[in-house]
């Protein structure tokens, strides 16, 4: 059975024969994954509180080839934030700050006040959260 081939243009070689594995093999080097790392904080701490968490907060840190910053994610609430050409560090900060408004926003009102979907996050909030120290 002879080999399929796939003929492939580039401006400076003319046209190229090559196998359908070697075209796959070429794409394939050419994306680049983002590196994605799973963090643990055992508190989330802001410019003004620290929440002190019942068990450690879990968070993706991906880094975005695109723009060349990181995105940072909490899956529970969920969260989403990013931050630019640094270590991480910014998007992670801002999910915490992000954290903290739900916290000042949802957690801290009362239930009659909140839709039903605002109710879950609540709840979700308040069993993440053993105790919070501010200042």
């Amino acid at each position: 059975m002879a080999a399929a081939t796939i003929s492939m243009s580039n401006s400076n070689l003319g046209a190229i024969a090559v196998s359908p594995e070697q075209a796959i093999a070429e794409q394939t080097i050419a994306i680049r994954a983002p590196h994605s790392f799973i963090i643990y904080f055992p508190d989330i701490k802001t410019a003004h509180s620290i929440f002190h968490l019942n068990k450690p907060v879990e968070l993706t840190l991906t880094r975005d080839s695109d723009s060349n910053g990181w995105a940072c994610e909490e899956k529970t609430l969920p969260l989403f934030a990013f931050g630019d050409n640094d270590n991480g560090a910014n998007a992670v900060f801002s999910l915490f700050e992000d954290f903290a408004v739900l916290w000042d926003e949802i957690a801290q009102v009362p239930d009659n006040l909140l839709n039903p979907e605002a109710q879950v996050t609540k709840a979700k909030l308040l069993s993440m959260v053993k105790s919070v120290t501010v200042g």
